[in-house]
């Protein structure tokens, strides 16, 4: 069924019927593509669009190491399960592949045009047929100093194993005669050196900035690598992984050992993208293929057109079809070659955002704290005890948090911090306080969850660092993640122990606090700080409890709680009493709670659902969903805060957290969603905050009932909510 058209009539009754449902995948597709318009679009400015460009190509990597790699091992393994969009496996991946080939396309055109850009502003990037001779001679010379001490040429032959190509990793396949035969070698692009290297000032002939790429100053110099042999070719290749993490119950003994063990494995990882460049000629790419295990009978993409084999590459796809269903294929099946005339991995052009350009970036942003780094602990924590405090990333600064927690370790009253960290961070200066604190005779435990998806290494080096210094460190479960966010503090003061909790929709790391937009809420509301005490026992101990005071947390509750709040809407409005629900999240994917709203819209509720990513709930359905409107804001920050507003016929109810409306969210992993219950906190978030997302007509995209997403009408520039945010919390600080 495709997703660019508009559903067929459906009997309102038939909440199930696949039509109803948006592919997944595809809309997370879609989902990159926004960020690509944003790469392409010129209010951005030019190095901001650069960055936007990487981060497409680091998003696609991730789908090809997650979402494709997970359907290819279903194909293999003979598990046709047919989604609620009524696509069966084969047809999904079929339907991944081909879209994100287009993408990976439009993502190389997008890269041209902004090369030419760039070299209007003096930047300029030099192919090898620009190199003038003196260029040669001083990358020559870069070579020698810098490339070739840090390079291996690795034979495969025989005598020689074919050497372990690593995720994501950039490669030469050299072809070399040696002692009169022709041999083979791989010689891997260094990835401890830039991929753009900066010529010198007095070598570009119309001065500015100059850039040559690293793998074309190895593939200069390549016969270096291979004295009295002669290189007869040398072919760029790029190897993206099967990254997925799966850990078995019952083989987690020691889920440490377990998860450091696995990550080993995953080096191993089968293919689910392998590039090559076009010129490549078949003996290699066979030769590639079979010690991929690819399998010589795969089909071969070359955007549009299919080659099967040695067939010849003019016959039409409905032939090498037929073929390739009359052939049995190997492990790793089709659909992982790719041939390609453009660079690989872009996701290295990140490093071009370090330019010292100011005027090609966004204005530098200075948010304020709640707290000064050196405040009075005493006033941190009789601030939070007076009225709940609320943080909104990166309008407001971390170093609230960074506060908050420096209090706690500072303060003689403080006796206990409790912590779940997800996604820390390299340089995290929060580690060093939570050993501060203990260290000083604080009892302070922590969760690190060390399947937090690319940052299990990092998370395992924290684990055991913590630990080093008698801090009592837990992992979680085995079968689930911890995704909540939660920082709860014990301080004893004259009335009796007093509990602190910071509750946020974001992870404790600095880095991405400056370009995700999240929220944080701190409280010592008694109850929400009880709940919060509870959801640290049931991390670290046993524990069967089934209900919170206020708090929702998953997998216990929030599903049910979350149904309860919108089928409340759903009476208000069958009463005639005002009912709207706003819900903010980076995903809406599980269909349960999508036939929730279907049948909340059914009964007259207005919903509003700003979905950053993927969504497949279809809105606009006549007497299904044409009370439900769905927007994606894409802009200059990351959307990542969740939120869900619930109008309750005027005695509304807010929460924030962790959780988006994923099956995983709800079942699979443990989260926390926090009332917002200081009113007005909450007049803020709903008439400030959301009010601007639902206004935005600059990055906002409205989806269709087609499963399209378009731009809504603007006059000039449009609404941008980001933009009004900034000014919004700047003149704030100032009044």
């Amino acid at each position: 069924m495709p997703q660019s058209a508009p559903p067929p009539e459906v009997d309102p009754r038939d909440l199930k019927h696949p039509s109803l449902y948006i592919n997944r995948e595809l809309s997370w597709l879609e989902f990159n593509q926004r960020v690509l318009d944003q790469a392409c679009d010129g209010a951005h400015p030019l190095l901001e669009r650069v960055k936007f460009l990487a981060i497409v190509g680091t998003n696609l990597d991730e789908f090809f190491m997650i979402r494709v790699s997970m359907t290819q091992k279903k194909l293999r393994a003979g598990l046709d399960d047919v989604g609620s969009d009524g696509y069966n496996t084969e047809q999904q991946l079929e339907l991944m592949w081909n879209r994100a080939l287009h993408m990976l396309e439009d993502q190389a055109a997008c890269w041209e045009s902004l090369r030419s850009l760039l070299v209007t502003e003096g930047v300029r990037f030099f192919e090898r047929d620009d190199w003038t001779p003196d260029v040669r001679a001083y990358l020559a010379e870069y070579f020698a100093q810098e490339v070739y001490p840090v390079v291996t040429p690795l034979a495969f032959d025989p005598g020689h194993p074919f050497p372990l190509i690593s995720n994501l990793s950039k490669n030469v396949a050299v072809v070399v005669s040696h002692g009169g035969r022709t041999k083979f070698a791989r010689v891997k692009v260094p990835d401890v050196l830039p991929r753009f290297i900066q010529i010198p000032d007095r070598l570009t002939s119309k001065g500015g900035l100059g850039f040559v790429f690293l793998e074309d100053v190895l593939l200069a110099n390549i016969q270096e690598l291979f004295p009295g042999a002669e290189v007869k070719g040398a072919h760029l290749f790029r190897v993206v992984r099967d990254t997925d993490l799966e850990i078995e119950q019952d083989e987690a003994d020691d889920l440490l050992e377990t998860v450091d063990r696995s990550l080993r494995e995953r080096r191993r990882g089968a293919l689910s993208l392998l590039q090559v460049d076009a010129g490549m000629p078949a003996r290699v790419l066979n030769i590639l293929a079979e010690n991929f295990e690819i399998g010589d009978d795969l089909i071969m993409r070359n955007g549009d057109r299919a080659e099967f084999g040695g067939v010849d590459a003019a016959v039409p796809a409905r032939v090498l079809n037929i073929l390739a269903e009359s052939v049995e294929h190997v492990e790793g099946g089709n659909d992982v070659i790719v041939r390609t005339g453009h660079r690989m991995g872009f996701g290295d052009w990140m490093q071009l955002t370090r330019i010292h350009r100011p005027e090609l970036k966004d204005p530098v942003h200075s948010p304020r704290s709640l707290w000064r780094a050196d405040e009075d602990p005493e006033v941190i924590f009789d601030e939070i005890k007076d009225r709940d405090q609320l943080v909104h990333h990166p309008f407001e600064s971390f170093g609230s948090v960074e506060a908050f927690l420096r209090a706690a370790v500072k303060d003689p009253h403080v006796v206990a911090v409790k912590m779940t960290l997800y996604r820390i961070g390299p340089n995290s200066p929060l580690i060093d306080l939570l050993i501060e604190a203990a260290e000083a005779g604080k009892l302070v435990a922590v969760l690190v969850e060390l399947k937090a998806r690319f940052d299990e290494r990092n998370n395992i080096l924290w684990a055991r660092r913590l630990e080093s210094h008698g801090i009592h460190v837990v992992y979680g479960f085995a079968a689930i993640k911890t995704h909540a966010k939660v920082c709860l503090v014990v301080r004893q003061e004259p009335d009796g122990m007093r509990r602190y909790v910071h509750i946020a929709t974001g992870n404790y790391n600095s880095g991405t606090a400056k370009v995700y937009t999240d929220l944080g809420l701190f409280t010592a509301d008694p109850e929400i700080v009880a709940d919060a005490s509870d959801v640290f026992n049931y991390l670290t101990g046993y524990s069967n409890q089934k209900q919170f005071r206020r708090l929702l947390v998953a997998p216990v509750q929030l599903r049910t709680k979350l149904t309860e709040l919108i089928e409340r809407e759903v009476d208000h409005a069958r009463a005639g009493r005002p009912a709207e629900i706003v819900i903010k999240v980076n995903a809406l994917t599980d269909d349960q709670m999508i036939r929730v709203l279907y049948r909340a819209s059914q009964a007259g509720v207005s919903v509003d659902v700003l979905a950053r990513g993927t969504c497949c709930l279809r809105p606009g359905v006549p007497g299904i969903s044409d009370n439900i409107r769905v927007r994606s804001v894409v802009g200059r920050f990351l959307e990542h805060s969740r939120l869900y507003w619930f109008k309750n016929a005027g005695d509304e109810e807010m929460y924030i957290g962790s959780a988006d409306l994923m099956e995983r969210n709800l079942d699979r992993r443990v989260e926390t969603l926090t009332p917002v219950r200081d009113r007005d906190l909450l007049r803020h978030l709903r008439d400030v905050v959301l009010d601007a997302y639902l206004r935005d007509t600059a990055r906002a995209y409205r989806l269709d009932v087609s499963g399209s997403y378009q731009r809504p009408d603007r006059e000039g520039e449009g609404f941008d909510a980001q933009r009004f945010l900034l000014a919004h919390y700047a003149q704030a600080e100032t009044d």
